[in-house]
């Protein structure tokens, strides 16, 4: 009898003891997004196709190809550059309201990935004159291929726009559940 009674009261104890709420850490919100990172917001995976063709042996015979690849660009923002001290919080206490300007890091890529698997020889020409293509020289080819797409501003600008966008919203997120009823982030430049 004696167990069954303090196993029911230490039972009580523990189910009052969770239902406790602990006082709101003020500063919470800023360990979270110190917890990010670097954080990715975006991936794009992208097709290239890119040819090669050595033209500087051409009276020997044609010597031409054709890849196919896939690229992982990953991009985001890289938490180690927040500042907290630079966020403005403002609270209404007559309007139960909490305001919340957030400046975040500049957007970055942090990385282009072409997997080998991904690598597709589509076509190749060779006359029987010339060599064939080595694994160092289709290496080259798929290098320069990354360098065009490190260059394609383009792309890149569609891929920091994405990152900035998936950052604030999942930023927004964070702090609106934390207390915050209004959230307003901007970007470094």
């Amino acid at each position: 009898m004696k167990r069954i009674l303090i196993l029911v009261l230490s039972s009580c104890l523990l189910v009052f003891c969770a239902s406790c709420k602990r006082a709101a850490d003020p500063d919470e919100w800023q360990h979270k997004i110190k917890q990010a990172a670097e954080l990715s917001t975006v991936q794009y995976t992208v097709q290239q196709i890119i040819a090669h063709s050595d033209e500087s042996w051409q009276f020997l015979g044609n010597r031409k190809i054709l890849l196919k690849y896939q690229a992982v660009i990953k991009a985001g923002i890289n938490m180690e550059n927040f500042d907290a001290e630079s966020a403005k919080i403002t609270v209404n206490e007559k309007a139960k309201t909490k305001t919340i300007n957030l400046v975040l890091p500049k957007p970055e890529i942090f990385s282009y990935n072409i997997k080998p698997d991904c690598i597709e020889q589509i076509y190749k020409e060779v006359a029987w004159t010339r060599t064939d293509y080595t694994s160092e020289e289709r290496d080259k080819i798929i290098t320069q291929g990354e360098i065009q797409l490190k260059n394609d501003a383009e792309l890149n600008e569609m891929i920091m726009k994405d990152a900035r966008l998936n950052a604030a919203k999942f930023f927004e997120m964070i702090l609106l559940q934390n207390g915050f009823t209004t959230v307003n982030i901007t970007f470094a430049k």
